[in-house]
């Protein structure tokens, strides 16, 4: 059995990347904000699959695609939202699908 990584240690503050779209900024405006974060000890990104509708997922994806080897200096974290009373089978599909849909949208 092999070694079992490390947990990524989260920062104490946590940065919500879900008005993105609503601060109108163009890719290097948001890359600054992400690398204005990581300067301040921020190391961890917060998004959802509900941001997906206004697209900050794919803007946060754009930003960090400017900056090479950024991705590996911070923590994505995503929130899925999964149906009320969904059965585990169709829960678990679900959530597969959530994750696979916001890390193509990131980009990563």
């Amino acid at each position: 059995m092999g070694a079992v990584p490390a947990p990524a240690l989260l920062s104490p503050l946590i940065a919500g990347a879900w008005r993105l779209a609503d601060w109108g900024w163009a890719p290097p405006q948001r890359l600054a904000w992400i690398e204005a974060n990581l300067d301040l000890g921020v190391t961890s990104f917060d998004h959802a699959d509900i941001d997906r509708d206004n697209g900050s997922e794919a803007l946060l994806g754009e930003a960090l695609a400017l900056r090479p080897g950024l991705r590996a200096r911070l923590q994505l974290i995503g929130t899925a939202v999964l149906r009320p009373r969904a059965q585990a089978g169709a829960a678990a599909a679900q959530l597969r699908g959530s994750v696979v849909r916001s890390l193509r949208a990131l980009g990563t």
